[in-house]
């Protein structure tokens, strides 16, 4: 323990769990790593080390300082939650439940850490082990907008939209100020369904970053599906107006023309979006639709065999393509 530490490496471990929380990660990284160094049988600088690894994005090297603090002192519930996190960040995801596992079975009343099993457990597609993890800790800790959007996300992904929808709705109460969480918010209310709450955490979200045409770009979406077709339109103009356009904001121009019946002024958005983006199935699918009501058939059946070829189709992209394979051809 830095208890049994000489006096110097006392204080040069002080400062740096003070310039820590003075958030200066970087200067605090720096005097961790070199008392790790020194001092490599020390359990809580390893634990520190590894989370200033984590924070400032350096993932393996955060899961050898905070490995090193597990196998000094297995018994410590935010190491092991801390492990955890840098594995999941290192793609290894197995390893981080199991990490998450022991760090609940430790305390039982860890939010924290009953969250990260959660998210564990829903990359490996055991959902409903992710939901009962989300669950408990919201439970312990009710406040939390992580934990709110991580289960809402869970819920999407078994078809609960309604209650996604509420959690959802539940974090927008408790984000203000917070564009983070109103990103993320913002787009699952969309998916959702619900429209009138997506406009509200886009509108909070532009609030705090106007210049994010991406989302700009999708809040023109929500208010063209709620029949406010002037302030769409607008929205999107500025989007394109900005001096570096986000990847997806031809696609959202594309779809403003779609659903305006104008067909080849939508087909010409989706080859931009394309070009931007190659692997953009969702524009591809657009694409087709758009041609094929321009009655060009036999291009529009070869665009949607390549966007299901290439995969990755969000909710939209299949609800178009749905439509297109009941069309019966007339525009």
């Amino acid at each position: 323990m830095t208890s049994s530490l000489p006096r110097s490496a006392q204080k040069d471990f002080e400062r740096a769990v003070s310039l820590f929380q003075q958030g200066r990660l970087a200067t605090a990284e720096g005097l961790c790593g070199e008392l790790f160094a020194r001092f490599p049988g020390d359990a809580e600088i390893a634990h520190l080390a590894g989370v200033l690894a984590a924070r400032m994005g350096k993932p393996g090297l955060a899961v050898e300082r905070l490995g090193r603090s597990v196998r000094l002192e297995p018994a410590r519930p935010r190491a092991l939650a801390a492990f955890g996190f840098a594995l999941d960040s290192s793609g290894r995801v197995e390893e981080a439940r199991r990490a998450f596992q022991a760090a609940v079975r430790l305390d039982p009343e860890f939010s924290e850490a009953y969250n990260g099993l959660g998210i564990a457990c829903y990359r490996l597609g055991l959902l409903d082990e992710a939901l009962a993890s989300f669950s408990r800790a919201l439970a312990l800790a009710p406040e939390s907008v992580e934990t709110r959007i991580n289960a809402a996300r869970a819920l999407q992904q078994v078809g609960r939209v309604e209650g996604a929808a509420s959690l959802y709705r539940e974090a927008l109460q408790r984000s203000a100020g917070r564009a983070d969480a109103l990103s993320v918010i913002s787009e699952g209310l969309q998916q959702a369904g619900d429209l009138e709450s997506a406009a509200h955490a886009f509108e909070q979200l532009l609030a705090l970053v106007p210049d994010d045409a991406q989302a700009r770009g999708q809040y023109a979406l929500v208010l063209d599906a709620l029949g406010r077709a002037g302030e769409a339109r607008r929205q999107i103009d500025r989007a394109l107006a900005a001096p570096v356009l986000a990847p997806g904001l031809h696609n959202a121009r594309g779809v403003l023309h779609l659903n305006r019946g104008e067909w080849a002024q939508g087909a010409d958005a989706f080859r931009m979006a394309m070009d931007a983006e190659p692997d953009n199935s969702g524009a591809r699918v657009n694409l087709a639709l758009a041609l094929r009501r321009m009655g060009r058939r036999e291009e529009a059946r070869a665009e949607m065999s390549a966007a299901q070829a290439r995969g990755n189709l969000d909710a939209a992209a299949l609800s178009r393509l749905a439509t297109m394979h009941g069309d019966d051809g007339r525009s």
